[in-house]
């Protein structure tokens, strides 16, 4: 999955910086590491659900409580599958504008490169650590978490849609 949400990051990033009209280049570029920085917090928000989800399922007095959690990552999964579709329309106006020129394609590197370097890696630990309890919770609770899983893979294919368009 992680694989999927950072070529797909990187896809969009790369073809914004490299790809885009010059008058708006720098707020799609901007807005698209933005997208990119909602996907880690959202990973990390499902992180912290299911968490209090097995924190509940494991004290055994507070099911109604346990299920809202998951109904929680639920809704914050199906939010990452909007934020991939965001992507994949800010990816394809990307790649139907002009082509910067190579000095363009320097200065836009030197400008936004860190940022965008410190979002991916934000990305990449924040999915690291969903995953880990993800798959601690799903041992335990599988059938709980079916609903999670559904929408976890829901996102995923739409963040993938992005890397084979590439």
């Amino acid at each position: 999955m992680v694989r999927s949400w950072l070529r797909a990051s990187f896809c969009v990033l790369a073809a914004l910086v490299f790809g885009c009209e010059k008058d708006n280049r720098e707020s799609v570029i901007s807005n698209s590491n933005n997208l990119v920085s909602e996907v880690a917090t959202s990973a990390g928000n499902i992180k912290n659900r299911v968490e209090e989800f097995m924190r509940k399922k494991e004290s055994g007095k507070d099911d109604e409580g346990a299920k809202k959690e998951i109904d929680e990552a639920v809704a914050e999964a199906k939010k990452l599958e909007e934020t991939a579709l965001k992507l994949q329309n800010l990816s394809s106006r990307a790649n139907s504008l002009t082509p910067p020129t190579a000095e363009e394609k320097k200065a836009y590197l030197a400008k936004f490169q860190p940022r965008i370097i410190t979002t991916q890696e934000e990305l990449k630990n924040a999915h690291r650590d969903m995953k880990k309890v993800l798959t601690e919770a799903n041992d335990k609770y599988s059938e709980a978490m079916k609903p999670l899983m559904q929408e976890l893979s829901k996102a995923e294919s739409a963040f993938a849609a992005i890397v084979r368009r590439k």
